[in-house]
């Protein structure tokens, strides 16, 4: 940028700089890696010539950016344009992304499973900025356990509906007329034509459920119905490992309906804190799962004291979720796909860590002062 008025911009907002949180996180990542990891997303790099891409750096950016400030595509686009915050964030760029071309990314994302690469790059670096926090070495901040838990994510289910019945051009249609038993009998099928019809009826179901999973509309493919408690949901869950110092460790997004126990986030060599959920599932570490009563049998006295004391352990694990919900907004989504929902719970995820990293460094200056 290079115009007046860019001048003039920068020069507003450095009234503004001292209260602006997104100064912390342009300053704590190293944003530039991650142009070295997803470069390999594009394959238009040729000398045919063409518009080139808009900057991977400025892509990741507004994807964190509409993770941590719930904005849907549309509004990216806008905001992005409109608050100085924002274009500060992004280093002004020359060129910023629409609300297709935003889209466009976090699909290739999703696709092609960057995501995850994003994800280790993140907490490599938040691993040093902790070394540095402790003053110490990587010894110092060795972690000993690990809590895991679920959080929902609703969804609309969206409907397809039903083709209409073509609109009769006579204005008095003729009355429908109930067959009489003679012709209901003479209308009977055999045993072999109702098998038949059956056959065809769930291939019919098959094709319709292919196409609706295909094809381009508003339901959730993959979102389905849960119940907690009393009360149902729809869509999917996000999983989560967290570290001792409260960090999210690792993520998994399923559908809705998928048990917790399925899930084993557990780390080898850790002791892994789960609620009665996760009671009689696997565990890579040392378990740490909560005690649950079964049929005949009572917990006894001692069980019920551990459970308390692994209570007060795995609490650590609500942390992230109350910090996503509340502060990010982030538990209701629009995609349809659990891939789709994937990349939107990592940068969430990511927007806890940095959230998470900065509460960290504030303490610590306290105490120093």
């Amino acid at each position: 940028m290079s115009s007046l008025l860019d001048v003039a911009i920068k020069e507003k907002y450095t009234i503004m700089k001292i209260n602006d949180p997104l100064v912390f996180v342009k300053n704590a990542i190293d944003w530039s890696v991650f142009s070295k990891i997803l470069k390999g997303m594009y394959h238009n790099d040729t000398e045919r010539g063409g518009a080139s891409n808009i900057p991977i750096i400025t892509m990741v950016k507004v994807l964190y950016l509409q993770s941590a400030y719930n904005m849907v595509d549309e509004q990216a686009e806008t905001m992005i344009r409109d608050r100085i915050s924002f274009m500060n964030f992004l280093d002004y760029p020359d060129r910023l992304p629409d609300a297709r071309t935003i889209w466009i990314f976090r699909e290739r994302l999703s696709k092609t499973g960057k995501d995850r690469a994003i994800w280790n790059e993140l907490n490599r670096q938040l691993r040093e900025k902790r070394i540095i926090i402790n003053n110490g070495s990587l010894n110092d901040i060795k972690v000993r356990i690990e809590a895991q838990d679920s959080m929902i994510i609703t969804a609309d289910p969206g409907k397809h509906g039903k083709k209409k019945p073509p609109v009769s051009l006579d204005p008095h249609p003729p009355a429908d007329t109930k067959n009489t038993g003679k012709e209901q009998k003479e209308k009977k099928m055999t045993r072999e034509e109702k098998r038949h019809a059956k056959i065809m009826a769930a291939e019919k179901k098959r094709i319709m459920r292919e196409e609706r999973r295909y094809s381009e509309t508003r339901r959730s493919k993959d979102g389905t119905h849960t119940k907690k408690g009393s009360k149902g949901f729809f869509g999917y869950k996000g999983h989560t490992g967290v570290d001792e110092d409260v960090y999210i460790d690792n993520y998994i997004v399923t559908t809705a309906s998928v048990h917790d126990a399925s899930v084993n986030l557990s780390v080898p060599g850790k002791t892994n804190f789960r609620d009665k959920g996760y009671f009689g599932s696997p565990c890579n570490g040392r378990d740490g799962t909560m005690d649950r009563a079964v049929r005949g049998s009572k917990l006894s006295i001692d069980q019920v004291r551990r459970n308390k004391r692994i209570s007060r352990k795995r609490s650590m694990v609500e942390h992230p979720y109350a910090v996503i919900r509340r502060a990010f907004h982030f538990s209701h989504v629009l995609v349809t796909m659990v891939r789709r929902v994937r990349v939107k719970f990592m940068f969430a995820c990511m927007g806890y860590n940095i959230y998470r990293l900065r509460s960290q460094m504030t303490a610590a200056a306290m105490e120093v002062a």
